[in-house]
């Protein structure tokens, strides 16, 4: 029983994460920040070479 309710919550949270963009937001968020650096390490790069 506890087993059940259990997986019933996580699938409701799950739900709602993924009806709310939160995934999508915070793979967005992730990727421009990681563009953002490697974008000012190629500049360093081009201007020091």
């Amino acid at each position: 029983m506890a087993g059940f309710l259990s997986l019933t919550i996580a699938l409701g949270i799950m739900w709602r994460a993924f009806g709310g963009g939160i995934f999508v937001e915070h793979a967005l968020a992730v990727a421009s920040h990681h563009i953002q650096t490697v974008a000012l390490v190629a500049v360093t790069d081009i201007f020091l070479y």
